[in-house]
């Protein structure tokens, strides 16, 4: 078995379809529209390891001049997950999708929310160890030898002071 850079999703699926490769990995909706086009998925890699689906990347510099708005774009997202977790919401959610990830239907787009809904929390946060375990993954595609602790590059004051302020703590 080989591996190759396969570029987006629709190049890897177009690779797949013309037998250039035998396997592809592909993220909703291209993984939905391989399967309606006859493919099988083998893995769901949510159910093989937990990934983080959400979060922030910012400075130190950042974080020390401009902590309000980290904490407003924290909290915009955090209520962005309780809209999308509110049944109530479900239709508007799927129109959302539709619209945002053009050209899909209505059943690929709920199909597509609910692969999401299998891997995001209600309350933004992630486990320490599917943040190592990206760490892990781009230090060894850099080449960065030393270990690379989660505390190191963390800081989850911003999402537990939003977390307590909606309520969600």
């Amino acid at each position: 078995m080989s591996q190759a850079d396969g570029g987006h999703g629709a190049s890897r699926l177009a690779a797949l379809e013309s037998g250039v490769v035998d396997a592809v990995i592909l993220e909703s909706p291209d993984n939905i529209a391989a399967q309606q086009r006859g493919f099988h998925e083998l893995i769901f890699f949510g159910d093989l390891i937990e990934f983080p689906q959400n979060g922030f990347g910012t400075s130190e510099k950042k974080i020390r001049e401009n902590p309000d708005e980290i904490l407003k774009m924290v909290r915009a997202t955090l209520r962005g997950l309780m809209f999308i977790w509110d049944k109530k919401n479900h239709d508007q959610v799927l129109e959302i999708i539709m619209k945002e990830m053009r050209p899909i239907n209505a059943a690929m787009a709920k199909e597509s929310l609910g692969q999401v809904m299998r891997v995001i929390t209600k309350d933004g946060s992630v486990k320490l160890e599917s943040i190592q375990v990206l760490i892990d993954l781009v230090r060894e595609n850099t080449k960065v030898t030393r270990p690379v602790p989660v505390g190191q590059v963390t800081d989850f004051s911003f999402l537990e002071k939003a977390q307590r302020e909606l309520g969600l703590r």
